[in-house]
C-alpha cells in the first residue's frame, strides 16, 4: 500500500492508466480485511487510505476510469473512512472527500453520473456524522462539504434530475427537491 501510494505520488499522472489494473490487485482484497472490524490491521488501514487519497489527487481521472460497481466501491470507501471512530481515520477520509468533490466538479464528463448517484447519499452520511458525538473533531470540515454540496445544487452545477419527476410532482427543480429532502431526513 505504501509502495502504490508513493509511486502514484511519485509518478503523478504516468501511472493514471495503470490505477484500474492497481485497484483490481490492491482496493477489494485490502476492503475485505480492514473491513471485517475496526481493530484488526490499523496500519494497512491508514496506508489504505493514504493510496486512495493519492489516487484521487494524482490520478484522478485513472481513478474514475474504473467500472461503475469499482467506482461505488471507492465512494463507499470514502464513507466508511469519514463514518470510523478513530479521527485520524475519519477526518482522512473527509479531506478525500472534498478533493474528491472538487475533482468532480471539475470534470464534465464523470460530474453528473457522479451527482446522480452519490449525492444524495454523501449528503445524508455526511449530516449523520454530524448529528454524532463520536465525530466533534471534524465539524468544521463536515460542514463545508455539506455547504459545497448545497451550492453545487443551489447554483445549477448538478443538471441530471436527483429525483423521479413522476414521484415528486410538485418539486420544480434539484434544489427544491434537496430542501425537501433534507428537512424530511432532520
Amino acid at each position: 500500500l505504501m509502495l502504490y501510494s508513493t509511486a502514484v505520488s511519485t509518478f503523478k499522472e504516468l501511472l493514471s492508466q495503470e490505477v484500474p489494473r492497481i485497484m483490481d490487485h490492491l482496493f477489494e482484497p485490502t476492503l475485505e480485511m480492514i473491513t471485517t472490524n475496526m481493530s484488526d490491521y490499523p496500519e494497512h488501514r491508514v496506508h489504505f487510505f493514504k493510496f486512495l487519497q493519492s489516487a484521487n489527487t494524482f490520478c484522478f481521472y485513472g481513478l474514475f476510469s474504473i467500472p461503475a460497481n469499482h467506482q461505488k466501491l471507492v465512494v463507499d470507501s470514502i464513507v466508511w473512512a469519514f463514518k470510523h471512530t478513530e479521527r485520524n481515520i475519519s477526518e482522512a477520509g473527509l479531506e478525500i472527500l472534498q478533493e474528491l468533490l472538487q475533482n468532480v466538479s471539475g470534470a464534465e464528463n464523470y460530474s453528473q453520473p457522479f451527482y446522480q448517484s452519490f449525492l444524495l447519499p454523501l449528503v445524508q452520511d455526511v449530516m449523520g456524522i454530524m448529528t454524532d458525538r463520536l465525530h466533534k473533531s471534524g465539524f468544521k470540515l463536515q460542514a463545508a462539504i455539506v455547504m459545497n454540496l448545497f451550492h453545487m445544487v443551489q447554483a445549477g452545477g448538478v443538471k441530471v434530475p436527483l429525483y423521479d419527476p413522476a414521484q415528486h410532482p410538485g418539486i420544480a427543480d434539484n434544489a427544491m427537491f434537496l430542501k425537501e429532502h433534507v428537512g424530511h431526513s432532520l
